[in-house]
């Protein structure tokens, strides 16, 4: 009797639990996918904190350092100090400029000016005197003495150990020191070197007090075991100290520095200072686990409750099959008739169908709370979603902007754009630039979408105006164009097959545009400046700056044997330019010289280079020759020349050259120039004695 009274408390166990589970199991499958999204929000958050205080403690470092050298740019090129180098004493006002720079700089531990032959003319402060200066002898020496230092007046860097610059009795430190050096470059009287080397200004800087100061070390976001600092591949931050493992890095990155373009490079481990765990985030989501908790308890109630309201007729219909198993209609009397059994078993019929349509419809109930409770999980998923793309989206402009400050070359910057806009806009993006005066065209199709690239391909007269862009777009399909301007004129366009860009992407996309349009016009500017810097106003040739680091690298080439076949110089003078200049005007001697161009630019190749030297004087180095092509081309030009006539002003000036060539295959490289200049003055010579 007692194991039969114990079954439907069983079964009123089992549909609680049932009841208990359905409604619980959603809700523990939502907390926990709650808490573990919240978890890995919180490290991805302090990543990203860590990630952008580094990166702006090292763009702090980057503007720290020039604006070391932007003040060293000045007192190099101050006349006082350039008059100064060569005495004994500095006069006051270059005492008082590196004092001045040591006040204002505190991370600078000494200033030296030092002449041609490495003496320190004066230095500050004055016990930096006693410093041993060997290490730095080397680049010194190859700083005065190199012709590329005029060309290239920048700064130069040179890392060195704090201890082999002192005396035997100061060496306890082993710091790390940077040698900052800037030429200090005078006029010279000689017409073929107008400029010279007649000192170095060096700073000494301490990495250790810099890097601390720039990127804020004793931050908790910036521990300083963490980064490594590198000059062309050189530890220099910490000073002897741990390297970063390789699987620990978190992101390194490069940058080149001065004339000389030192290779400067960061490398930042993974920090382990502020460490995300479980039960923190537990505590932080504490009252919505309370609430969620007090629901499951409110279900268990309402599920208790329900079951006996449910078990109640179900008990009532086993004590009565109970009491007909026992009636012994030969022996005993009926319980009760057959009235009373019609009423008792409708009633509980009616009271099951009752019970099924209230346990159905709470079902109901439950699975609408699932659906309402996953939506909100869901609209949860997708706002942290969001908020993480924003945070790219700012990331990711701002290392666009920091690449491109430091690239100058069109394809470089092109690449840079297209391979973040690709990542921004997780699409295939292509990038177009028009030909201009002052930029070559750029196309880079390779990750554009293809079937723009057959379109674009299929177009013979490119369309690259804002008006034209407009009416190409209508054949343009599942992709979109978005026009670049340059100097209020459309130049380009970037296209992608993004097509359902939201705001938040769309006005990103303007600001990536915008940062482009600023680069592209600040390499327009610097190729025209060197443009002006290294050609002929007159005849468009490239002038005497160009020629002489040109030379100068080529004899260096083939020197050490790299160059193809040999090196031949081509001295051209045209003859009677003072004449015409005197008789007739400059007009018409600007006119000849503009013809002679013509003419030896029409003998070249590809790979020659012509150029004005002075008044009436052309050069042309000439790669992979010898000595019979020389002649060959000289006597060409001679013949050209003869061919050709100018009429001005009534009175015919014929044109005539006279040449001297020599070539590395019978000449010394180091001395073509000169053999060179005097074969075409003998001929020069020979020229004017036949005309007399």
């Amino acid at each position: 009797m007692k194991r039969m009274r114990a079954r439907p408390k069983s079964f009123r166990r089992t549909l609680t639990a049932l009841i208990w589970l359905a409604a619980v199991v959603p809700a523990l499958l939502l907390s926990g996918s709650h808490l573990v999204s919240r978890y890995k929000a919180s490290e991805l958050r302090i990543q990203q904190e860590q990630e952008y205080a580094l990166r702006r403690g090292m763009f702090e470092f980057r503007r720290e350092l020039h604006s070391y050298t932007d003040e060293m740019h000045r007192i190099a090129a101050d006349g006082s100090v350039i008059k100064s180098v060569r005495l004994d004493l500095l006069n006051d006002r270059t005492s008082n400029l590196l004092q001045e720079y040591l006040d204002t700089h505190p991370h600078a531990l000494a200033t030296m000016v030092i002449d041609k032959a490495s003496f320190v003319s004066e230095a500050r402060p004055i016990s930096s005197l006693k410093m041993n200066l060997a290490p730095f002898f080397g680049l010194i020496q190859s700083l005065i003495h190199s012709t590329s230092t005029i060309n290239r007046a920048g700064v130069y860097y040179q890392a060195v150990q704090y201890q082999d610059i002192l005396p035997e009795a100061a060496r306890r430190d082993d710091r790390t020191l940077l040698g900052v050096m800037r030429p200090i470059i005078k006029s010279s009287d000689s017409l073929v070197s107008p400029f010279e080397v007649v000192g170095i200004f060096l700073v000494i800087l301490d990495v250790d007090a810099l890097v601390s100061h720039s990127l804020i070390l004793d931050s908790p976001d910036m521990p300083v075991s963490q980064l490594n600092l590198f000059l062309d591949g050189t530890l220099i931050y910490p000073a002897n100290g741990p390297l970063v493992p390789i699987a620990d890095h978190l992101f390194d990155e490069s940058m080149e520095l001065g004339a000389s373009r030192n290779d400067l490079s960061f490398v930042v481990g993974k920090t382990q200072r502020e460490v995300v765990s479980m039960l923190g985030v537990i505590g932080a989501e504490f009252n919505t686990l309370l609430l969620m908790l007090t629901g499951m308890l409110c279900v268990y109630f309402v599920a208790t409750w329900l079951t006996r309201r449910l078990v109640a007729p179900i008990e009532r219909l086993r004590d009565m099959t109970l009491a007909l198993k026992r009636w012994d209609p030969e022996h005993e009397r009926p319980r009760f008739n057959k009235v009373q059994d019609y009423h008792e078993f409708s009633e509980l019929s009616e009271l099951l169908d009752d019970m099924s349509e209230q346990l159905q419809q709470k079902f109901i109930n439950v699975n609408e709370t699932n659906d309402t409770l996953r939506a909100t999980a869901q609209a949860l998923q997708e706002s942290l979603s969001r908020s993480s793309d924003q945070i790219d989206v700012f990331n990711a402009l701002t290392m666009f902007s920091l690449h491109l400050q430091h690239k100058t070359n069109l394809d470089e910057i092109g690449q840079v754009t297209v391979y973040t806009l690709g990542r921004l806009l997780n699409a295939r993006v292509g990038l177009i630039v028009n030909r201009s005066d002052q930029l070559p065209e750029l196309s880079l199709l390779s990750d554009a979408p293809e079937g723009f690239v057959e379109l674009w391909r299929k177009q013979k007269t490119p369309v690259l105006n804002e008006q034209g862009i407009q009416q190409w777009c209508f054949g343009v399909k599942g992709h979109t164009l978005f026009p670049i301007y340059l100097k209020s004129r459309c130049s380009g366009f970037i296209v992608h097959d993004h097509l359902d860009l939201d705001d938040f992407k769309s006005h990103a996309l303007t600001l990536f545009a915008a940062v482009l349009q600023a680069t592209l016009e600040q390499a327009m500017l610097t190729l025209e400046l060197e443009k002006l810097a290294n050609n002929d106003a007159l005849t468009g040739l490239y002038n005497r700056h160009y020629f002489d680091a040109r030379l100068q690298s080529l004899q260096e080439k083939y020197r050490t044997g790299n160059g193809s076949g040999h090196l031949g110089i081509m001295t051209i003078d045209v003859n009677g330019l003072k004449y015409v200049n005197d008789h007739i005007g400059h007009a018409a001697g600007d006119q000849l010289l503009r013809e002679v161009a013509n003419i030896l630019e029409s003998l070249m190749r590809k790979s020659d280079c012509l150029c004005r030297t002075g008044g009436d004087e052309f050069v042309a180095l000439l790669e992979n020759v010898d000595s019979a092509q020389c002649e060959q081309l000289m006597h060409r030009a001679i013949r050209e020349a003869a061919t050709h006539r100018l009429t001005i002003e009534g009175q015919i000036i014929d044109i005539s050259f006279s040449i001297g060539f020599a070539c590395s295959d019978r000449d010394p490289v180091d001395r073509i120039t000169t053999l060179a200049d005097k074969r075409m003055y003998t001929q020069k010579q020979q020229h004017y004695g036949d005309t007399a």
